[in-house]
């Protein structure tokens, strides 16, 4: 058993579910991070434009990459339940 891919494969899983149920919080988020990197040289712009959490273009988006993140990390999850530590 490996126990770093248990972990992040658990955490990446929460992260699909999460964006499964509520596709608007990965797009909040995003919009939060591109603001703090992009601060010091756009001046309060964000690099991309502003992600609408009411578009539904935008949810379908998050939740594709929801279902992303929860096939990695089954696939994390089982390759550090069968790894051989040996």
């Amino acid at each position: 058993m490996n126990a770093v891919n248990v972990i992040v494969g658990l955490v990446v899983v929460l992260v699909g579910v999460l964006s499964l149920i509520k596709p608007d919080v990965p797009i909040a988020l995003r919009n939060e991070w591109a603001r703090l990197i992009s601060r010091p040289f756009l001046h309060g712009r964000v690099l991309g434009g502003e992600a609408r959490t009411d578009d539904p273009l935008q949810r379908l988006i998050s939740r594709m990459s929801g279902i992303f993140f929860i096939i990695v990390g089954i696939s994390l999850l089982a390759i550090g339940l069968l790894a051989n530590n040996g």
